[in-house]
């Protein structure tokens, strides 16, 4: 038997704008990035209509500027 080794899973924590299906509005929501894709991190509910935006679709993630 033959073991895999994986690298640990890295996600990040971002800012983003997410559409919230219930009131068809775009809001500010915390998203779980990974190397690629963007997740709406659960637990998170609507600023206008206070629904779960669980399953959200993220729109516009606002990454910071790297200085170099």
């Amino acid at each position: 038997m033959t073991k895999v080794l994986t690298k640990p899973e890295t996600r990040r924590e971002m800012n983003a704008e997410v559409h919230c299906y219930m009131c068809s509005h775009n809001v500010q929501a915390v998203v779980l990035v990974d190397r690629r894709s963007a997740t709406v991190k659960p637990g998170q509910k609507c600023s206008r209509c206070h629904s779960a935006i669980d399953s959200g679709y993220v729109l516009r993630l606002q990454r910071e500027a790297v200085s170099a």
